[in-house]
């Protein structure tokens, strides 16, 4: 039987790099310890470009640490859990994609560090280790047990094994949600989808349009998929924002008639989305069968599409090969294969049951009195489900106070509610103000009765598509304020004058910065693409304005402390462009104001 040293030679052979004997062995440490006999106790190979770890590591029966971050594993020998003395092991940073059940042999086993690695599934052995007490597992693909449930700690990793059984159910079921212009073509697609007529006349959606379509693949029986086709016109964009969720795969369909703004959608499927896979459809190929995107520049850019496709829905072109890569790219959702607890369908089901029933929403205690009733009575599990129906679209549930004592079963109960409001002719007559009253007035009371108003309200405001006016009575939305420009006048040869330049300007910054800037409009000065604000304690005023052509916003701040205010309104932006995740702007100044602004800068890092 090799000894220890002749381990630790056929570790320097795999390497290339002599292992250095070592006092005292440290976190950033690459070699070994010795006890008295001779024996290693401590190993540390981290950043050594490691592609497997040899079987005779098992042989190291005194190892207490084991340090093989930052390597390229991907797999661990079986052999790992002979082990018996280890307490601490460090795999973070590697490429992992699963672990061997022995690793719950590591009885002594006190710190398990796996973050950062390809992980979708967990060995329910791990659950089973008796003094494991830090427990890392962050930046993991994980589906078994679901990353919410993962990072919570070993208690609940255990019970979720313990709840799985001997039979756990492995859903196959997706949310596909199709998004683009109005007239697009998503509506036409979907009839492809489904081999239905093609109707050239095809009347656009109004809200959503939700269908199951079933299909399998090699590695996937019997998939359930959800499609939401969402209606394209421009006012109800910001009503998508309240079902564009993360574990779905995203069907971008681009109009190849238009100049289409791709990365308008790209950024909402970012934002939202939270980088589901996303194929990007290049539609009606027969009107323009020169119409491309740069393919390389958006896939740099959003590497969460997975592939492009040119298709004609009047031909007929494309069609085949779009419907194999969406069957394909299902492999790539997050939830699917995600394996549950045979009381976690039951709620599911319970629930699907409710929406059969006409239901169109319920407290958010009822679902809570659901799980319990069938034995999901652990606080987390029913977090984390209620997550998963929200992704699935089986509820819309948000965490937020005042809107989570509501669980929504029927999308249209929102969609109805809110599209009733933002294109009513009282919202456009009076320039995008309404009192909440008004709006309530527009509901159908049947439907919507008065107690779920102010739900409504709050989801809208959560979303920033409104805000409430100092009265706390009246709304009023930015995306429906005037057009027009109002006349006033600001001396712009003493203002500090700004310009942020974007490679692609979302729509909503705007809106987004009346919102949370509403409290110091200055005399109603707002329209569409600008708005005027002051601040009586900075004695200072300015003039927000944005260029939609050429992808502009200009800020000129005047005043007494025009530095201090200008700051307080750059703050404001940067708070909104972390919201977008790779948001391309560019923050430029005229020459002289630099100078000013640095000084001022200066100044303030001297106080």
């Amino acid at each position: 039987m090799p000894t220890d040293l002749d381990i630790i030679a056929q570790l320097e052979k795999r390497i290339g790099r002599k292992l250095e004997k070592l006092d005292e062995i440290n976190w950033a440490s690459v070699g070994y310890q010795l006890n008295e006999q001779q024996q290693v106790i401590d190993l540390g190979l981290h950043a050594c470009e490691l592609r497997d770890l040899p079987a005779e590591i098992g042989q190291l029966e005194n190892l207490q640490e084991l340090n093989l971050y930052s390597n390229q594993l991907r797999d661990l020998p079986t052999e790992i859990g002979q082990l018996e003395n280890l307490q601490g092991l460090w795999l973070n940073s590697n490429q992992l994609r699963d672990l061997p059940a022995e690793i719950g042999q590591l009885e002594n086993l006190q710190t398990l560090n796996l973050s950062s690695n390809q992980l979708s599934e967990l060995p329910a052995e791990i659950g089973k280790i008796p003094s494991l007490e830090l427990f890392v597992v962050e930046n993991n693909p994980l589906k078994t047990p679901p990353y919410e449930i993962a990072t919570e700690g070993l208690p609940e990793i255990r019970d979720y094994f313990d709840a799985l059984g001997n039979n756990p159910h492995t859903l196959s079921e997706l949310k596909i949600i199709l998004v683009g212009d109005g007239a697009a073509g998503k509506t036409s697609l979907v009839k492809q989808l489904f081999e239905e007529k093609f109707d050239p006349h095809e009347s656009q959606t109004h809200g959503i349009l939700i269908r199951d379509l079933a299909f399998s693949t090699h590695t996937l029986p019997n998939v359930n998929a959800h499609l939401w086709d969402f209606g394209g016109q421009e006012t109800m964009h910001a009503t998508h924002q309240f079902f564009l969720s993360k574990r779905s795969l995203y069907v971008l369909v681009l109009d190849g008639r238009k100049d289409e703004k791709a990365e308008y959608w790209l950024q909402h499927i970012e934002l939202l989305g939270d980088k589901s896979p996303t194929l990007v459809v290049l539609n009606k190929m027969d009107q323009h069968p020169g119409f491309d995107v740069n393919r390389r520049f958006l896939k740099d850019k959003y590497p969460f599409i997975v592939d492009f496709h040119k298709i004609s829905c009047l031909e007929k072109t494309g069609i085949e090969k779009l419907k194999q890569a969406i069957q394909e790219t299902t492999t790539k959702v997050e939830i699917l294969q995600t394996k549950w607890p045979e009381n976690w369908l039951a709620v599911k089901q319970a629930l699907e049951q409710k929406n059969k029933e006409n239901i169109d929403y319920m407290p958010y205690d009822s679902y809570i009195d659901l799980c319990k009733e069938n034995g999901v009575t652990r606080e987390s599990f029913q977090h984390t489900l209620i997550k998963f129906l929200h992704d699935l679209g089986v509820v819309i549930h948000f965490r937020e106070a005042l809107l989570e004592e509501t669980n929504v079963i029927n999308p249209e109960w929102v969609t109805q509610a809110v599209y009733a409001i933002i294109t009513s002719k009282l919202l456009a007559n009076q320039q995008g103000t309404i009192s909440k009253a008004d709006a309530g007035q527009l509901l159908n009371l049947q439907t919507h009765p008065s107690h779920k108003h102010n739900y409504i309200i709050e989801l809208m405001k959560k979303f920033e598509l409104c805000y409430e006016l100092d009265d706390k009575t009246t709304l009023l939305m930015p995306d429906l304020l005037p057009v027009e420009e109002p006349e006033f006048t600001l001396d712009v040869d003493k203002a500090i004058r700004f310009i942020l330049e974007y490679k692609f300007l979302p729509k909503t910054i705007i809106a987004r910065f009346i919102v949370k800037m509403h409290r110091d409009i200055k005399q109603e000065l707002r329209w569409r693409t600008g708005v005027v604000i002051e601040d009586t304690q900075f004695a200072a005023t300015a003039v927000i304005k944005v260029d939609e052509d050429a992808r502009q916003i200009f800020i000129d701040v005047n005043g007494t402390q025009k530095r201090e205010y200008f700051a307080a309104i750059l703050h404001t932006f940067r708070a909104i462009h972390k919201m977008f995740a790779k948001i391309d702007v560019t923050e430029n100044m005229r020459l002289p104001d630099i100078v000013e602004f640095l000084y001022f800068c200066t100044m303030q890092m001297v106080k």
